[in-house]
Parts: C-alpha cells; structure tokens; sequence
C-alpha cells in the first residue's frame, strides 16, 4: 500500500512487514529489525541502564537479514 512518496506499507509472508514514514511499534525489540534486517536493537540495553560516559552500550547492533540467512 503505498499512501505517498514517504509514506509506504509492504506486506510479504516470507519477509515480514516492510514500513516507511512515521512510525509507532507494539512488538518485542527481538522481533524489530532496521535498515532491510542489517540492524537489529541490542538486548543489552534492555537489561541495563546504559550510560555513554561510564559504559558506553550500542542501541544497534549488526545482523544478517533472513532473506540472505542460511
């Protein structure tokens, strides 16, 4: 569905939900990836208080995208 040039919903059932425009997620951050899945949010930040003077923890971290994952 596409709403305009910024605004676009795909939907596939080997590869998820694809968005692009604003944006308010209801999911677990496990299940959430970024940049097409080359990103994905850190679980480390979910079980600290991260702070980036004392310990700095990454909000992203690197993945692999499961329609090139074996």
């Amino acid at each position: 569905m596409v709403g305009s040039a910024s605004k676009v919903l795909a939907i596939s059932a080997k590869y998820g939900i694809g968005l692009q425009g604003a944006l308010s997620l209801g999911a677990n951050p496990d299940q959430i990836s970024i940049a097409g899945g080359y990103w994905r949010i850190n679980p480390l930040v979910l079980s600290t208080l991260p702070s980036t003077s004392v310990t700095p923890i990454p909000w992203l971290i690197k993945a692999i995208p499961s329609i090139i994952a074996r």
